[in-house]
């Protein structure tokens, strides 16, 4: 790898994140910082044009948007109709 300006460190950033957020018991932060590493990544691949990658990110992060819906926004509501609020 060489370092072509701060571009070139978004990749090894959205790693580490994803890698760190790997360890976390909650799964939401995993789904948030899945998505937050998927927004490195498209950049960098927008700037590299590198489009196969940035197809793959983009059913990456929908697929995690996906998740965070199904899993966490939409429970908050049943939690909410469970308890009557």
């Amino acid at each position: 790898m060489s370092y072509n300006g701060i571009i070139s460190l978004l990749p090894t950033l959205a790693v580490s994140l994803y890698s760190i957020a790997l360890w976390q018991k909650n799964l939401t932060i995993t789904r948030i910082t899945e998505i937050i590493s998927c927004s490195l990544f498209i950049i960098y691949n927008i700037k590299v044009l590198a489009i196969s990658g940035l197809l793959s990110t983009f059913i990456e992060m929908f697929s995690a948007i996906v998740a965070i819906y199904k899993f966490d926004i939409k429970n908050i509501g049943e939690i909410k109709k469970w308890i009557n609020i």
